[in-house]
């Protein structure tokens, strides 16, 4: 069977794509494929242009569209965009671009018209650590100040942060995280704290809610911890909230 209709635009390499823009970097750049269903037989104009009206990011302050209007050339059938990402837009909730393709010589195809780029901004974890207000909390009383340090040696496929004697002295809290997503999980340690009353030493670990998600933000410097306190084989005080923001 042989096709000889319409060439018709549409984004020909997927819809959607995800991107993290790197504090420091400035900028990303991101690749948006279009083409048409069959060459064409004369140069073409093709212009990306953003849907103001659902995208959440602002072309010209969060983003640019590099050379929005290119030339398809005859005898082609495909083509790439490229879009900036600026950092200085760049916010650690997703900011979403919602871009479509135009021609006055093309027509649009009933697929694939649509493209989303779903964009994040990440800091370095090192920008995270340093003094923090414990300022809300279970454990001990609101206010108190703690140094928030990466657990050494480093492992580099399990790393952790450490709250330095957050149970007392010498006794850390300590929680491995996802190098990746920056989610946490909190070990399962002792805090050297014994209740007479209930006959054992207090635990901590993980919040066993799976709802309860802990996590940091080196951007803005928030540590965010769901800590199960309990006394093994007796009983416990359940999930609890434990945050911190870096001073």
């Amino acid at each position: 069977m042989v096709y000889d209709g319409d060439a018709f635009l549409h984004f020909n390499k997927g819809t959607e794509t995800t991107a993290v823009v790197e504090a420091g970097s400035g900028f990303k750049t991101v690749t948006v494929d279009y083409g048409t269903v069959q060459t064409l037989s004369s140069d073409a104009q093709v212009t990306l242009v953003a849907d103001k009206q659902f995208s959440t990011a602002v072309e010209g302050t969060d983003f640019q569209i590099v050379n929005p209007t290119q030339t398809l050339q005859a005898g082609k059938i495909s083509g790439q965009f490229q879009v900036r990402l600026l950092e200085s837009g760049a916010t650690t909730s997703s900011k979403l671009i919602i871009l479509r393709l135009k021609s006055n010589t093309i027509a649009n195809a009933n697929f694939n018209q649509t493209y989303v780029i779903s964009y994040t901004k990440k800091c370095p974890v090192s920008q995270l650590y340093g003094n923090f207000t414990n300022t809300e909390t279970w454990f001990n009383d609101p206010g108190g100040n703690f140094s928030i340090v990466e657990k050494t040696p480093l492992d580099t496929q399990n790393p952790a942060i450490v709250v330095k004697e957050f149970f007392g002295a010498g006794m850390d809290l300590v929680a491995h995280y996802n190098p990746l997503t920056y989610v946490v999980t909190v070990d399962n340690q002792n805090t050297g704290v014994y209740s007479a009353t209930n006959g054992g030493y207090v635990w901590a670990k993980q919040s066993t809610d799976a709802t309860q998600v802990s996590y940091f933000n080196p951007c803005t410097r928030e540590v965010r911890l769901f800590v199960n306190y309990a006394i093994p084989n007796v009983g416990g005080w359940g999930n609890q909230k434990e945050t911190f923001i870096g001073n």
